[in-house]
Order: C-alpha cells, then sequence, then structure tokens
C-alpha cells in the first residue's frame, strides 16, 4: 500500500497561497492537436459556490476569472461561438474533478443507455395502454 502524498490531492499554490496556473487542453475542439488555454484551477469550495450558478454566470466566472491565456471579457462571450465555450466548460470540469475523456465518454454511454431504456420503457407502456 502507498500512502496518500498531500501534494497529490492538492492543486499547487505559490508563496502567497494563490493558486498557479496550469495549462488544459481543449480536447473536445480537436482531439488530434488540440489547442491549450492557461487557467487558474478551481478550487473545492468555490466550484462548490459556482453550482448555484445559472449557466451564463458561471461561464463568465470561468472566462474572467480564471482563464490567464487568452483573456476574455464580457463581450467576447456574447460573441463566442458556442462549441467554444462547451470545450471550456469540459477541460474545467476535467481538470476540477481530476477526470479524463475516457471517464467522460463512459458517462455518456451510461447516460444515452439510460435514456434509450426510458425511451423503450415508454413505447412499451404506450402500446400496451393502446
Amino acid at each position: 500500500m502507498v500512502l496518500l502524498d498531500i501534494k497529490d490531492a492538492l492543486f499547487e499554490r505559490d508563496d502567497k497561497e494563490q493558486l498557479l496556473p496550469v495549462e488544459i487542453l481543449l480536447n473536445f475542439l480537436n482531439k488530434e492537436n488540440p489547442p491549450t488555454i492557461k487557467v487558474i484551477p478551481i478550487a473545492r469550495g468555490k466550484w462548490l459556490r459556482m453550482t448555484n450558478m445559472k449557466d451564463e454566470e458561471q461561464d463568465l466566472v470561468l472566462l474572467k476569472e480564471h482563464i490567464v491565456e487568452p483573456k476574455f471579457d464580457e463581450k467576447d462571450y456574447i460573441a463566442m461561438k458556442q462549441k467554444y465555450m462547451t470545450a471550456i466548460n469540459i477541460a474545467f470540469l476535467k481538470l476540477t474533478l481530476d477526470i479524463n475523456d475516457e471517464h467522460i465518454e463512459e458517462k455518456q454511454k451510461q447516460e444515452l443507455t439510460e435514456a434509450e431504456e426510458f425511451a423503450l420503457k415508454k413505447k412499451v407502456t404506450e402500446q400496451k395502454e393502446m
């Protein structure tokens, strides 16, 4: 057995206890040669507070407070193509929850299977009622 190293469980901080920026891949845009962005990770407490925000508020917090490079503002958000905001959200999710693409793909498959099962049950029920 290996004892957990606390450094593995924490985001890196500087001497002033500020979270250090990290580069993350936007694999959702291009798996072969994904662009990167430099971000300040979201600590657990803030992540939990953000879950109570509306989607637009969450997006703006990410863009304005957590993306270091390239720098975005509210005007950029309004003009941004949806797939880019989706890629940014997915990348932050993976960083914050420390999960990888395979984990997300497996979860999506599971949700699709559950949706298909629900649709099939609904169809069977409707046919029985006829």
